[in-house]
């Protein structure tokens, strides 16, 4: 609710106080307790609004939220997501020597989804790793994250130079 405060609609539980706040629709959305697939629709709604998400640093919106929607599993997951795509984070290393390989091999902008495959394959070419050893260090390094939304989606939303500085194990 707090974001109310600067204007950015509220997505709170209609238990509560917040049904005395909240005007369905005009300043936010309530949703029942464990509305998961409300939640999603309600921030498939909320994605419409530019404003927000250019603040959020997402010069593509359209694109980051086709990357992220399949990952919400709450209200906090767009600006978790919005982080690791455009925030300053460091990633995981699992192997710098593997990370400056890939590193290598990184192709030139302008990217599209294509580009994840094709860096893949050259890392692959690098370093003879597949499967889970060749994915599973990449996504770390780049999201610090286990899983989340396809590589091949996020690769071009978050820039070659943010992807370089995190292959080389530096807040980006």
């Amino acid at each position: 609710l707090e974001g109310m405060a600067f204007g950015l609609p509220a997505l709170a539980c209609a238990d509560g106080g917040a049904a005395e706040i909240i005007t369905e629709g005009e300043n936010g959305y309530l949703l029942a307790p464990g509305d998961v697939p409300g939640l999603v629709d309600r921030l498939g709604l909320l994605h419409r609004d530019r404003e927000r998400l250019a603040r959020l640093g997402l010069g593509n919106p359209e694109g980051f939220w086709n990357a992220i929607r399949g990952n919400l599993t709450g209200p906090r997951d767009l600006d978790d997501w919005a982080a690791v795509v455009r925030g300053s984070m460091r990633g995981q290393l699992e192997d710098a020597g593997f990370a400056s390989q890939a590193a290598a091999v990184l192709p030139s902008e302008p990217w599209t989804e294509a580009t994840w495959s094709a860096w893949t394959a050259a890392v692959s070419g690098a370093t003879g790793a597949k499967g889970r050893a060749l994915f599973h260090p990449l996504r770390l390094a780049l999201t610090g994250r286990d899983t989340g939304p396809e590589m091949k989606s996020l690769l071009p939303l978050m820039g070659r130079d943010r992807v370089l500085a995190r292959l080389r194990g530096e807040a980006a």
